[in-house]
């Protein structure tokens, strides 16, 4: 009983605590999460990020090794799809055997590589410019382009302007950049998606639609707009996944299509069975 007796009077101890206004009025006081001091803190990690990636490089560590050959990444294996697809091969993608042999002729035999390419051949029409320029400069590009995409998207969010240097600053954007992963594309048109969802559904569903290049949002997010009566983002959403089969099947042919469902069966079963340190990557001996 004593005890909920003492709680007014701690109540009232806090309470007679000087305020941060009050508290400024007797000395200076620095606030680390003003947008000042958010900004500086985020653009001078990103500086350093920046600087790391020129040292690797010209370790030859990032993008290219020593001998100006692509070191495998996941961008490399985007971007040999996309060589392939361009050269009238994209079928030969969809099986294992013939895409370990691309691997091998474009970066050597590398020591580990995906073993399955199971996106769908609507990936090929956005890889298609990029797989055009020298793989160096398709790198940057990518990576610059989906950044900027990516950060333009997160200040439309939150609209203040300490989120660029934030979203700059975060270690999964420097993880993403040494990668060249497609992660800041993902993030740009599911962050669009769902900033438009309640005032412009049609428009949100046409950025879901354009996510189809990532098959497992095929799944989830026609889940999530079902049980949100999202009725007009799912209009929306169909048309470009409609325009650009078309588009793929025009420029790449059915031969893709056919293999797909195939490749997509097989990356799941790593996914979902083998040990997850090891999924979605096959080892290969450095003699191969």
């Amino acid at each position: 009983m004593a005890a909920f007796q003492e709680i007014p009077i701690v109540t009232e101890a806090l309470d007679s605590l000087p305020t941060a206004s009050a508290a400024g009025k007797s000395r200076h006081s620095v606030d680390i999460f003003t947008g000042w001091w958010l900004q500086s803190f985020g653009y001078a990690l990103a500086a350093l990020y920046l600087l790391y990636f020129l040292i690797l490089f010209r370790a030859g560590s990032w993008i290219v090794n020593p001998n100006g050959l692509p070191i495998y990444t996941d961008f490399a294996n985007a971007w040999a799809a996309g060589v392939q697809a361009l050269h009238g091969n994209a079928a030969a993608l969809y099986d294992s055997a013939e895409l370990a042999k691309v691997h091998d002729a474009l970066f050597g035999p590398p020591a580990f590589s995906y073993p399955n390419w199971p996106y769908p051949p609507t990936y090929f029409l956005i890889l298609a410019p990029f797989a055009a320029m020298p793989y160096r400069w398709a790198f940057i590009t990518w990576d610059l382009v989906s950044l900027a995409g990516c950060v333009a998207v997160v200040y439309l969010i939150l609209r203040r302007r300490p989120a660029i240097a934030l979203a700059l600053a975060a270690p999964f954007t420097a993880w993403n950049l040494l990668a060249a992963q497609n992660g800041f594309l993902t993030a740009a048109l599911l962050g669009a998606a769902l900033l438009l969802l309640e005032c412009r559904p049609v428009a949100a569903g046409i950025f879901v639609g354009l996510l189809s290049y990532k098959p497992q949002f095929g799944i989830l997010l026609p889940v999530a707009l079902i049980a949100s009566h999202q009725w007009r983002a799912i209009a929306g959403a169909a048309a470009p996944i409609l325009l650009l089969a078309g588009l793929s099947i025009a420029a790449f042919g059915t031969g893709a299509w056919a293999a797909f469902p195939g490749q997509l069966l097989a990356q799941t079963g790593i996914s979902l069975v083998v040990d997850p340190g090891t999924a979605g990557a096959t080892s290969r001996p450095s003699t191969a």
